[in-house]
């Protein structure tokens, strides 16, 4: 059955707010007058969008509740009923707000005095009025069986070169070894594979946990050997695949942990990192750092487990995948992608491994809905992506962004200038989309797919080999 991810501060509850002793404290009543029986998560945000860290309390059944510990400042709340016993929300879970939903009323504590009477009512989810915090998984839009000689080995990784889709594993738990394999996107086949020596040896490599391709080469976080000595050192390196050695590296700044993802955009990169007191990405130039900084370009409520860069923004994973601008760290938009598919981007289309299949999978970011429930993208302007893949047999994805709302049409021609399918002919809102075409029956050769919305066209040519 689909149901969607718990929002990743509820699991919080348990573990991440204990040793708060201290401070003050926000009480009320929640109430229900539903059927469901089920544990009730209340939770204070200091942001009203949510987007900050959350200070949950867990209570078995509706009545009173307390959050402690608190600081002075303003707090926003909202409960919700868990009707599973995984911890996941369904669309049609209890859920409550105190105010209301895009508008919550703001809880000010001050003078480290405590706020009493802070009621939520709890009412069920509908197809109408779902639980907000709902988020359905999103089926890939296609799916690849990876060769068996790639199934063995721990701790997997995904990166891109912008041609073909590269594969990290180590052999085995405190193997001397490694393979990275070099993998054609359109089919699974593997083209090459590096064998990676893995020792703390001076400039050698010891571990791997992510990897991005910078100015030509790959960059990994992990581990490398002490330069000056023996042991490793944790931080940011050069990888030479071929001689299995690391260069140009970067320790970690004070108190910094890489445990997120790694992404570059061609000029600076981009890590996940914590410190003592702040989660988030870190932005830097390597040839002009000393080490891993330690100041985030955006701070979030966890560093995010994968990072990936395309289409002129940084997206970043932890409950969700955050669309991000790079040169401010701007939060455009979360969407429902699994958070594993901002691992990669390569053409127009997110990728994500899952070690357990052994199977790379590719998601469309065309109309997926936003974390928020919506099913609308700002576009920037009218663009027409190349399809994917291509060439191709039988199906292939044309993706295709409208800025404002536009009579579509789509439609495929062959060599002659003879149409072959209209795919589209409809009004569409803005957005982003994503269209099969299916060429069963046709012979090989070249076509052509041409986009018209309003005033704008715009023709490319794809290629079918059966």
């Amino acid at each position: 059955m689909k149901h969607l991810f718990i929002k990743y501060f509820f699991v919080l509850a348990v573990i991440a707010f204990n040793y708060k002793i201290m401070g003050t404290s926000i009480s009320g009543n929640i109430t229900y007058t539903g059927p469901d029986t089920n544990k009730i998560f209340v939770a204070a945000f200091t942001d009203p969008n949510l987007d900050s860290e959350a200070i949950p309390v867990q209570i078995d059944a509706p009545g009173a509740y307390t959050i402690s510990g608190l600081a002075d400042g303003v707090y926003y709340l909202v409960s919700v009923m868990t009707a599973s016993t995984d911890n996941h929300f369904e669309m049609t879970d209890p859920w409550g707000v105190y105010g209301t939903w895009g508008k919550l009323t703001p809880v000010t504590l001050s003078g480290g005095i405590g706020v009493t009477g802070i009621d939520i009512t709890l009412v069920d989810g509908t197809l109408e009025n779902p639980n907000p915090f709902y988020r359905s998984y999103i089926e890939p839009e296609q799916t690849f069986q990876l060769p068996a000689s790639t199934q063995d080995g721990i701790d997997p990784c995904i990166s891109t070169d912008g041609t073909f889709i590269y594969l990290y594993k180590h052999d085995y738990p405190s193997a001397p070894s490694g393979k990275i394999y070099k993998i054609n996107p359109s089919n699974a086949e593997v083209i090459f594979t590096y064998y990676l020596t893995q020792e703390s040896i001076p400039n050698g490599v010891s571990w791997i946990h992510n990897m991005t391709f910078y100015k030509g080469e790959f960059w990994a976080t992990g581990g490398y050997g002490d330069p000056s000595g023996t042991g490793y050192i944790e931080g940011v390196f050069k990888v030479d695949l071929a001689a299995s050695r690391s260069s140009n590296q970067l320790p970690l700044g004070s108190s910094v942990v890489l445990n997120g993802g790694f992404a570059s955009d061609g000029n600076f990169l981009y890590a996940g990192i914590s410190t003592m007191d702040k989660h988030g990405i870190v932005k830097f130039d390597p040839a002009l750092v000393s080490e891993v900084p330690s100041a985030p370009l955006i701070e979030l409520s966890d560093s995010p487990e994968y990072l990936c860069y395309g289409n002129n923004y940084l997206w970043a994973a932890t409950d969700s995948v955050s669309q991000i601008e790079p040169l401010t760290g701007t939060i455009i938009k979360k969407y429902n992608l699994p958070s594993s598919a901002a691992e990669v981007y390569l053409n127009d289309l997110f990728w994500s491994y899952d070690e357990e299949e052994n199977t790379l999978s590719c998601y469309s970011i065309g109309v997926v809905g936003d974390a928020n429930n919506e099913n609308t993208f700002a576009a920037d302007g009218f663009y027409l992506s190349q399809n994917y893949p291509n060439p191709f047999n039988p199906v292939t994805n044309i993706t295709f962004t409208i800025p404002s709302a536009s009579f579509v049409t789509l439609k495929i021609f062959d060599a002659l200038g003879k149409v072959i399918s209209t795919l589209i002919a409809e009004e569409k809102p803005a957005g982003i989309y994503s269209q099969k075409w299916y060429a069963n029956g046709l012979t090989s050769g070249v076509y052509f797919y041409q986009l018209q919305a309003g005033s704008f066209t715009e023709t490319r040519k794809l290629i079918l080999l059966q």
